[in-house]
């Protein structure tokens, strides 16, 4: 792999990142490796780099991908390694990654379900790093962080649903309550992204210590028991 040093260190942009992929045929968007990175970069667990490289190059598959020479796979780590360095900038929840821009003006079924899939992806990559990393196992560990993993469980299955296909027969209103929640989905994952790096990044440093489960299951029962009696 690349020793990066002085230049190589600097990440060169998605752009050019997303012309590495193309031509080496790894199919993984940038749009997509960037949340799926920080689901590994936020764990407490210390993960290496190069772990997530085994699903994104399908290492130990029959589809493993194989870099046509030593130029293209340079390309490729010094891409990926300055990324992930970029990445950890996001650590601890002061600053929050922002995802892709999608159409929020969208008029037509086509475009409202575009738009849809791009915001769904970018969260869906971004809970399957959470999984992978083990980062997600500590949900149980503070309420914020099932609460913060629930809610973009719900956007994400919500966003998915039309899985992309417009042409199907989708019931209107469906569609119009997923993209009124796209609308206000940048600001939702800046809070809620903020909120579970913070709290895991203090498990890390050892600042703080996860809580046991029974508490926490108590604190959330007490939450949901006053939702309920806000909506009497």
């Amino acid at each position: 792999m690349l020793n990066m040093n002085g230049e190589d260190r600097i990440y060169k942009g998605d752009e050019y990142f997303q012309k590495v992929l193309d031509e080496a045929g790894i199919d993984f968007p940038v749009n997509h490796l960037r949340p799926y990175l920080l689901g590994y970069l936020i764990s407490p667990e210390h993960v290496m780099p190069s772990l997530p490289l085994e699903e994104i190059l399908l290492q130990d598959t029959d589809m493993e991908i194989k870099f046509k020479n030593e130029e293209q796979a340079q390309k490729f780590y010094q891409c990926y390694f300055s990324l992930w360095n970029s990445l950890t900038t996001y650590l601890g929840g002061s600053r929050t990654p922002k995802l892709s821009d999608v159409n929020k003006n969208a008029k037509t079924n086509k475009e409202k379900i575009k738009a849809l899939d791009t915001r769904g992806q970018e969260i869906a990559h971004f809970l399957m790093g959470s999984d992978e990393s083990g980062a997600r196992s500590y949900s149980l560990t503070h309420p914020t962080l099932f609460l913060g993993f629930d809610l973009l469980e719900m956007i994400n299955d919500a966003m998915l649903e039309f899985d992309g296909d417009w042409k199907k027969q989708y019931d209107q209103e469906m569609i119009d309550t997923a993209y009124e929640a796209l609308l206000d989905s940048d600001k939702v994952w800046a809070n809620t992204f903020g909120n579970i790096s913070k709290i895991l990044n203090d498990f890390r440093l050892g600042r703080a210590e996860p809580m046991q489960e029974e508490e926490v299951l108590n604190m959330l029962d007490e939450i949901f028991e006053k939702e309920v009696q806000a909506e009497k």
